[in-house]
């Protein structure tokens, strides 16, 4: 029989709001090697019922990611440098969108060039051509929003030592 997972939960606090305040933090380029910690946040998130529509202040932020199973000396070892440029761009229909690799290595150039065989010979049915292409523009243009709107740009490099403390804004700034 398959045990259930118990989540500690802090009281009031509502999962999309600590999933919400791991992304904005994943948007700032002094957190990009603190990815680990971020993941484990957002999991934690995720996990939790909404109880809450309200975003969580940076104090309880700063709480969550010093628990033990987020931000403890155990976790803080699994954590590497970032090893790529944090904002880059990808050209595809409509022009050029910008993306963040996020976790994976060589993400950006691994899309562009899944893109550029999809299209550049004539291998694919046409009537799958058309859906294709808007599913990749679709995800091309959300994140060059969200980036644009979290005001990064094309170059932006990531920053501090990934075992330093997560750099957490205010409440404002993170939602």
């Amino acid at each position: 029989m398959v045990q259930p997972v118990v989540v500690f939960a802090p009281p009031n606090v509502g999962g999309p709001a600590i999933a919400r305040a791991a992304s904005g933090l994943a948007l700032l380029p002094s957190n990009a090697s603190r990815l680990v910690r971020l993941h484990r946040l957002a999991a934690l998130g995720m996990a939790l019922a909404n109880d809450s529509l309200r975003p969580l202040s940076s104090s309880a932020v700063r709480a969550l990611l010093n628990r033990d199973d987020i931000g403890g000396s155990g976790i803080l070892h699994l954590e590497d440098p970032y090893s790529e440029i944090l904002i880059q761009s990808i050209s595809f229909y409509g022009g050029d969108y910008l993306v963040s690799p996020g976790s994976g290595e060589h993400t950006a150039s691994d899309v562009e060039n899944l893109a550029d065989a999809a299209f550049r010979k004539d291998w694919m049915p046409k009537d799958l051509r058309g859906p294709v292409r808007q599913l990749i523009q679709g995800l091309l243009v959300v994140s060059n929003l969200v980036l644009t709107r979290a005001g990064l740009s094309r170059g932006t490099c990531p920053g501090r030592d990934p075992r330093s403390p997560m750099d957490v804004p205010s409440a404002a700034r993170l939602s």
